[in-house]
């Protein structure tokens, strides 16, 4: 399954998301998109998210892009999932979009949690 990682870019997501994920057993079983694991430079991430089956969402920081790539994984249909780091409100336009939003406390849960949650719509 492909999948794609939105976030903002006003925290460490390379330390707090990318690493995480890099070190855990998720990397090896499915094939993530991280749309800055090289840089901050614009991509054309329409196109990534229509050919992706599941568009996770890092939600805990306000973004417009994400906004914008968040309605693009609507449009294409992809499954979706949010993620929100404990004590961080995030826009309640979020429930808007989907109803499957996850909470974490630090990046051990984020990786815990997204596992069972992949592991429960494998079909």
């Amino acid at each position: 399954m492909k999948i794609y990682l939105g976030h903002a870019t006003t925290f460490d997501y390379q330390k707090d998301l990318y690493e995480p994920l890099k070190n855990s057993e998720l990397w090896m079983q499915y094939k993530f998109f991280l749309p800055h694991e090289f840089g901050t430079e614009p991509i054309n991430s329409k196109d990534i998210i229509a050919s992706c089956e599941i568009f996770v969402a890092e939600v805990s920081y306000p973004s417009t892009g994400l906004g914008i790539e968040l309605a693009w994984a609507s449009t294409a249909a992809c499954k979706m999932l949010c993620l929100v780091k404990e004590n961080t409100k995030p826009s309640s336009s979020i429930r808007m979009i989907t109803s499957n939003i996850i909470q974490y406390v630090d990046r051990g849960s984020l990786i815990n949690k997204l596992s069972l949650w992949l592991d429960s719509i494998k079909g």
